[in-house]
């Protein structure tokens, strides 16, 4: 999943409400049984909006990048 927001909307919750309506589509349309996702080990915002959003982190890659996945 790759979502970027235009600055002006950036810190009003839109980046956590994309993840969650992407999962929920995922799940709901698509029937996936899981979705992993990923960011930049310095993207704290990211990682942030993927865990509100309901997804866990289950690892990180060997840069350092975190890993994580829906559902737990």
């Amino acid at each position: 999943m790759f979502i970027l927001l235009d600055e002006t909307y950036r810190g009003k919750g839109y980046g956590t409400q994309c993840v969650k309506e992407l999962l929920r589509i995922a799940a709901e349309d698509y029937a996936l049984s899981g979705v992993h996702g990923g960011c930049a080990k310095e993207n704290i915002v990211s990682a942030r909006a993927m865990e509100k959003g309901g997804m866990v982190q289950y690892g990180t890659e060997e840069n350092g990048d975190p890993l994580f996945r829906f559902p737990e």
